[in-house]
């Protein structure tokens, strides 16, 4: 069994969801530590690291758009970048977590959003502004 320790200063909620559900399709077993030293914490143990990947990534892309204040108040712009970004960049998403996951023990969630998936928030900036420019172009 491999172990991991994932960290969050401020998405506890959606960290202890994600933990519980994951555990409940038989993915991972966790356990879970309340606020201390300013972070959430959950430790997990899985057995493959393709199953965490794939269990792992959807709350990190919900957290990469809960970072964007465009996205955070447009549910219409989340929609859209549900269908269009996330399925065209999910594969290669996996295999980085996957890889991150293999060589490290700690994951701290909003520190890998910002410095790991720093491409996939690149092209969720790029299809607002696209979506934005299509808008002002059928209102003129």
């Amino acid at each position: 069994m491999k172990t991991l320790t994932i960290l969050t200063g401020a998405y506890a909620r959606e960290l202890y969801s994600f933990a519980s559900e994951a555990a409940s399709q038989g993915k991972l077993t966790y356990s879970r530590e309340n606020k201390r030293d300013g972070f959430y914490r959950v430790y997990c143990a899985y057995n493959t690291t393709a199953l965490m990947a794939e269990a792992l990534l959807p709350l990190l892309e919900y957290i990469a758009m809960r970072e964007n204040p465009i996205y955070r108040y447009s549910a219409k712009l989340r929609d859209f970048a549900a269908e269009h970004i996330r399925y065209e960049s999910r594969p290669e998403n996996t295999a980085r977590l996957c890889r991150y996951l293999n060589c490290s023990h700690s994951l701290h969630l909003e520190g890998y959003i910002t410095f790991r998936m720093a491409e996939y928030r690149a092209k969720l900036d790029a299809a607002v502004f696209s979506l934005i420019k299509k808008l002002k172009l059928t209102e003129l």
